[in-house]
């Protein structure tokens, strides 16, 4: 019996000419065919009947080993390694039925069809079998595009809807930035008239006191001034203080607005491109939820459901409980095991709800972040500035689900 380590596979031109047919219609795309036509040279009419036309070119040209079966027999065996390297194993045509047999119920079937038919140790019993599972399978595939077609209709029109939603979904956010920046830019005016303030008065502070006619102090005016100063010196510690809420405040709108557009323009990016597996790639999304669970307690109805679906692109699941409006407070504790990070807007909650969130992520350990507000931006911005402390997602909390 011959070894595939002293046999060598079969060339196309050596393969029975009636399987030439199924092995370019199977294990090769019309695609393939096409590109191997144009470096080629091949001239065909160019009509609804190229693609055929095309085929039949080819699978003519396998039984006459020149240069187009060569490359025939190149493209097969590079797009097809992988499968000829498992059916190298097989010593005999009944270790090569039982591969066969087994790759062909996978999703690799061309490749598994043109290792099987190239193998030193195939019969023409074998082979004949294996044409009639691919004829078979031919058929099957004609049925169903009836049916795919129906469903290829069925999700360009959801496309349509879906695009549309983020044409309206791209300017609503494109108003909320603007919004956010006439605000930072409103905060900026009121730092610099503080600044102002506060350098008047440091000017006042270091005038020379008020004399009378004989070149005395007037202790009147000098009274006058001490109070006024002292006035001026409660607005300056006031306008401190306002001066650092309103840098804070800029800041955080400026975190804000550019965790929003990132998120933003992945979204766009991944409607484009028709990526649904955002976060396949942890480079193209702003960060990767690794499957973890985050909970969501009050906010605005309006926004959970947006909010879901970001946390959905971000490889995420986000829970939600209304903080007691309709939903019972009972039911937050049952929401917290379930969730791996606690989020929670300030302007949005019952004070009673963000005191129990707070004291059952304390007992259970899960880390908590109070949002500065329920608008999405918010959220974006406190997820990104806490994700590295919300840990790995438990492999026991999600065998438990």
């Amino acid at each position: 019996m011959l070894h595939l380590g002293t046999a060598k596979r079969k060339k196309l031109w050596d393969i029975n000419t009636g399987w030439h047919c199924s092995i370019i219609g199977t294990c090769l795309t019309t695609e393939d065919l096409r590109a191997l036509a144009r470096k080629l040279h091949v001239q065909t009419h160019q009509d609804d009947s190229t693609d055929f036309r095309l085929h039949g070119h080819f699978v003519q040209a396998c039984s006459q080993g020149g240069t187009t079966a060569k490359l025939l027999q190149k493209l097969l065996d590079r797009r097809h390694s992988a499968a000829v390297r498992r059916f190298a194993k097989a010593d005999g045509p009944e270790s090569l039925e039982e591969i066969w047999n087994t790759e062909r119920k996978g999703r690799d079937i061309p490749g598994a069809y043109w290792a099987l038919m190239s193998h030193p140790h195939i019969e023409t019993g074998l082979g004949t079998r294996a044409y009639g599972h691919i004829h078979m399978l031919s058929h099957l595939v004609g049925a169903s595009n009836r049916a795919d077609l129906d469903t290829l209709r069925s999700l360009e029109t959801e496309v349509r809807t879906l695009s549309q939603r983020l044409e309206s979904e791209t300017a609503r956010h494109a108003r909320r930035m603007e919004d956010k920046d006439r605000e930072i830019a409103n905060l900026e005016r009121q730092l610099v008239a503080a600044r102002s303030a506060r350098v008047n008065f440091q000017a006042a502070a270091s005038a020379p006191a008020p004399a009378n006619l004989n070149g005395e102090p007037d202790p009147d005016q000098t009274r006058r001034l001490q109070e006024s100063a002292h006035e001026m010196a409660k607005d300056l510690e006031k306008t401190h203080r306002r001066n650092e809420e309103l840098e804070e405040a800029v800041s955080s709108l400026r975190g804000e607005v550019r965790a929003l557009e990132s998120a933003l323009l992945r979204t766009v990016h991944s409607e484009e491109t028709g990526e649904t597996d955002l976060c396949g790639g942890v480079g193209d999304c702003p960060f990767d939820l690794n499957g973890r669970c985050i909970l969501y307690v009050g906010g605005r109805l309006a926004n959970v459901h947006r909010l879901r679906e970001l946390v959905a692109q971000w490889n995420g699941e986000l829970l939600h409980h209304d903080g007691g409006m309709e939903q019972s407070l009972d039911e937050l504790p049952s929401c917290v095991v379930r969730a791996d990070a606690v989020v929670f807007p300030t302007d949005c909650i019952s004070h009673s709800a963000a005191l129990k969130a707070k004291r059952l992520c304390r007992q259970s350990m899960k880390p908590y972040v109070p949002l500065r507000g329920s608008g999405v931006s918010s959220f974006v911005a406190g997820l990104r500035e806490k994700i590295g402390d919300l840990g790995p997602r438990d492999p026991g909390l999600a065998a438990a689900e």
